[in-house]
């Protein structure tokens, strides 16, 4: 299973998120420069990042692992 990232700029931040669209994963982070933190994102195995999407994608994907989680998916 394979994780993936997504990042959004809202109120002038930038807002990480590393997820996994199989087991509804959703790890969400500011690093403290704004910009994305390798460090975090190779420690949960995400290879590429290069994925800054709307807000609204974003919360689309967070509302999402958040029902598979839940198991109502």
């Amino acid at each position: 299973m394979a994780n993936h990232y997504i990042a959004k700029t809202e109120a002038g931040r930038q807002i990480n998120a590393i997820f996994n669209t199989q087991s509804g994963f959703f790890h969400e982070f500011e690093s403290r420069d704004g910009e994305y933190n390798t460090n975090v994102a190779r420690t949960f195995g995400v290879k590429d990042p290069t994925s800054l999407v709307s807000v609204s994608h974003y919360d689309a994907v967070k509302r999402d692992a958040a029902t598979l989680r839940a198991g109502t998916a």
